[in-house]
């Protein structure tokens, strides 16, 4: 759950391909083998306050399936105060 509007980024760090989806709608895909991971993988992020649903799919096309994310305001500050967020199972 979003408590305010939020514009931002998700930070990936990841060395295969994959797919970022917003609430149903893709928002980027890259196939790509063995790409350095340094969090470089950026993806624009303008939210409505409320809940959303925000899925990563990621590749894994050889040896370890590496992954980190984070979210950052404009500015590499953080979040909203008060954003709730929770695991699929």
């Amino acid at each position: 759950m979003v408590p305010v509007a939020f514009e931002g980024f998700l930070w990936l760090e990841l060395e295969d391909g994959y797919d970022v989806w917003l609430d149903g709608v893709r928002l980027v895909r890259e196939r790509r083998r063995g790409a350095a991971i340094n969090g470089s993988v950026r993806c624009e992020l303008v939210l409505a306050a409320g809940e959303h649903r925000l899925v990563v799919l990621v590749e894994d096309v050889a040896g370890a399936s590496a992954f980190g994310a984070r979210l950052g305001d404009r500015a590499s500050g953080a979040p909203p105060s008060g954003l709730v967020h929770g695991l699929a199972k």
